[in-house]
């Protein structure tokens, strides 16, 4: 480990062990941490698709504003929206309005 306070720069050694008090062995802080990350990635892919799915709604929700002349396209046009919602709902538990991540 360095450490640097100025001009001054300090290092030693650091040696990391288990807490001697600790219930589980190092193989338990490995199978936890691999599966901590698998957890990680898996949420960021869903959050991926759950944006993607949200982009999708909106577009089309954005067509139905401009399509005023044509109700029964527009109808089917909000089916599917509706049903784009159902999916995202399916995959993401929320409480009220869609929620944006950026």
């Amino acid at each position: 480990m360095k450490m640097t306070r100025g001009k001054e720069t300090y290092s030693t050694q650091l040696v990391l062990e288990l807490d001697p008090r600790a219930k589980f062995t190092v193989e338990d802080r490995r199978l936890e941490f691999d599966a901590a990350m698998r957890l990680h990635l898996l949420l960021g892919e869903m959050s991926f698709d759950v944006d993607r799915i949200n982009g999708v709604h909106d577009a089309l929700m954005e067509r139905v504003a401009k399509l005023k002349e044509d109700a029964a396209f527009s109808k089917r046009i909000q089916e599917l929206a509706g049903k784009v919602e159902a999916l995202r709902k399916k995959i993401v538990a929320t409480k009220g309005r869609r929620r944006r991540h950026r």
